[in-house]
């Protein structure tokens, strides 16, 4: 581990699963990020979920006595909305699919929000209804995520707007499902495959991991980070150590989450650079 340690002066960190459970901090892992900064490391955060604003992420960490800086900070919503600015500055309007954190930081960003709500009045699929449905092509893409609120009508409004092919298709992650207490609940996937079945278009983008594009932003917003010597810890072998790689960055599997240590054998045969029990293992290495 201090060997490891020795070759690593940034640290990406995913959130759930690594540094708290829910609304529980891991064992030490509080202590490992103070740790870690005693020792000159960066830590960076980049949680897998699209709930959160940056400032609402940061708030959260507060609560759970870790202290960071707002551009240390990744979340989904933030790079999806980044993504748009810099990428596709012609779409002032989108219609999304998610929570509040997505939609404040896409608000930032200049764009205009339209909700399920905007439509009440469209309330079945009735062509009558529906023939001055966005009218004006102004929606310029339809963003999905995490959306617990998700329906026929918002995949009926989803589809109609992608029937345009100049309307993009944005996904802010593909998971299959969420962990939470044990149990497995709908992630971004099932949603965006109910979507595409219906409009027979797949995502033009899916903004986060294993997609590289946090660590573009990261050298934009922070050039004196050295990416050769960044590496993300993460619980999933599968997003996070594509991340990895697709980043050119280093790998830390945090056993701790998604991945549980009586997967031995897929992660044995993948090419993680490190495994750890858990984030909280870092401190009682420095401290043994």
């Amino acid at each position: 581990m201090l060997a490891a340690l020795g070759r690593i002066d940034n640290f990406i960190l995913e959130s759930d699963g690594v540094i708290y459970a829910g609304d529980k901090l891991l064992e030490n892992a509080q202590q490992s990020i103070h740790a870690l900064e005693n020792l000159g490391k960066t830590i960076l955060y980049y949680p897998n979920s699209s709930t959160r604003s940056r400032e609402s992420f940061k708030n959260k960490l507060k609560k759970l006595g870790i202290d960071t800086e707002i551009n240390k900070i990744f979340t989904p919503s933030y790079i999806t909305a980044e993504y748009l600015k810099k990428y596709h500055p012609e779409i002032n309007k989108v219609y999304v699919l998610g929570k509040e954190g997505l939609k404040d930081e896409l608000q930032l960003a200049g764009l205009t929000i339209i909700e399920p709500e905007d439509f009440e009045e469209h309330t079945n699929a009735s062509s009558e209804i529906l023939k001055n449905f966005d009218i004006n092509k102004e929606i310029g893409g339809v963003i999905v995520s995490f959306d617990e609120s998700f329906s026929f009508k918002k995949v009926m409004l989803s589809s109609l707007l992608l029937e345009r092919k100049d309307c993009l298709f944005i996904a802010t992650n593909n998971s299959k499902y969420l962990v939470v207490e044990g149990k497995k609940y709908p992630g971004v996937g099932p949603l965006i495959a109910a979507i595409s079945k219906v409009s027979n278009r797949l995502p033009d983008i899916i903004t986060c991991r294993p997609n590289p594009m946090m660590v573009h932003l990261l050298a934009e917003n922070l050039p004196e980070i050295n990416l050769s010597r960044t590496c993300i810890i993460g619980d999933s072998i599968g997003t996070d150590l594509s991340f990895a790689r697709n980043s050119g960055i280093l790998s830390m599997l945090a056993l701790s989450g998604v991945t549980q240590p009586q997967e031995l054998e897929k992660i044995l045969t993948s090419d993680i650079d490190f495994v750890i029990h858990s984030l909280g293992r870092i401190y009682n290495v420095l401290n043994s």
